[in-house]
């Protein structure tokens, strides 16, 4: 739509002008401090509490699109509460930003508790969740499933765990 009414007011300028066209520059350039300002907070959030730098934060707001902190800041504390250091949560996000809108206690949370329960502490899980975003996407059921197939194989847990951070 911009596009087409970012030709709209050129074709406009170039036959002469007219007050219409001062109308959509004004609407255009309110629309665009709109979307500039949104997108200044989610990159101020990344950097000041992700601690990602501009350029990441830049990189990884192109992904991002939220107007309140409160459920970012839910996933931050609980990475933190697992265990997750700074560097790592920094990390985590700059590979995969997107988990800021993950529900923290019905999508994260579960995936955590589940590997905590099978002896993987908080910067191995750091560094799991870094190298494999994927994981976070992956429904729950199916890497239990996945884990207990390798279980079958192997015969024990800890056997898992070592495949998966050999792996990682």
């Amino acid at each position: 739509m911009l596009s087409s009414l970012g030709r709209t007011v050129a074709r406009s300028f170039i036959n002469g002008g007219n007050s219409t066209t001062v109308s959509l520059i004004r609407f255009r350039s309110v629309f665009i401090h709109i979307n500039s300002s949104s997108s200044s907070f989610v990159v101020n959030y990344l950097i000041n509490s992700c601690g990602l730098s501009a350029d990441e934060a830049i990189s990884a707001s192109k992904k991002l699109n939220f107007k309140t902190s409160s459920k970012p800041d839910s996933v931050l504390n609980l990475l933190e509460n697992f265990g997750f250091t700074k560097p790592y949560i920094s990390n985590l996000i700059k590979k995969n930003p997107l988990i800021l809108l993950y529900n923290p206690e019905k999508t994260l949370k579960p995936k955590f508790d589940f590997f905590n329960s099978k002896g993987f502490s908080g910067i191995d899980l750091a560094k799991f969740l870094s190298s494999n975003k994927r994981i976070l996407e992956t429904k729950s059921q199916s890497i239990m499933l996945s884990f207990d197939i390798l279980k079958n194989i192997v015969h024990c847990d800890k056997s898992v765990i070592t495949i998966i951070k050999r792996n990682a």
